[in-house]
Formats: structure tokens, sequence, C-alpha cells
């Protein structure tokens, strides 16, 4: 699920940056429709939101389990080789 996020904000990228070079050089040259202008801030705001949700989530994560593990008193990274549930593979 991670690498799809991944992938799709890189490709509204992609399509956000073509799409501006595209309005810029199309005629009438040097001026950018305010529809393409407005499809390429969409897109900054979607692959920061993508990017930016995922990495505070992984921060906070972080957070709890060192504080878990520091409850417990276990060295950090331990309570990630507990196994909580059975795996369903």
């Amino acid at each position: 699920m991670k690498s799809l996020q991944a992938f799709s904000a890189i490709g509204m990228l992609i399509a956000g940056v073509s799409l501006s070079v595209a309005g810029f050089i199309m005629p009438p040259r040097g001026e950018i429709s305010d529809s393409v202008l407005q499809f390429f801030a969409e897109c900054l705001i979607y692959a920061g939101s993508i990017f930016g949700v995922s990495a505070y989530y992984q921060g906070k994560f972080t957070e709890l389990r060192n504080m878990v593990e520091d409850k417990l008193g276990l060295s950090h990274g331990a309570v990630s080789k507990v196994r909580f549930w059975p795996s369903l593979s």
C-alpha cells in the first residue's frame, strides 16, 4: 500500500510538471492558462499530503513504540520483534 501511495504521488508530480511545461510552450507562447496552474497546484497538494501524512504517522508510531519500550524497560526495537497476533499467511 505504501508503494502505491508513493507511485501515485510521483505520478501526479510528473503529470503536473509535464502539463505545466506543455501549457508554457503551446500558443500563446509564454502564457500558462489558469486551469493548468490550478491543476499543477492540486498535484502539489496531493503529493505533499501523501508524503506528509505518511511521514507524520511513521513518526508518531515510532514515538509510541519508544514510549512503550521505555515503560516496559525494553531496549529500543524490542517491541517490533514481539508478535501480538498470529501471522495470516
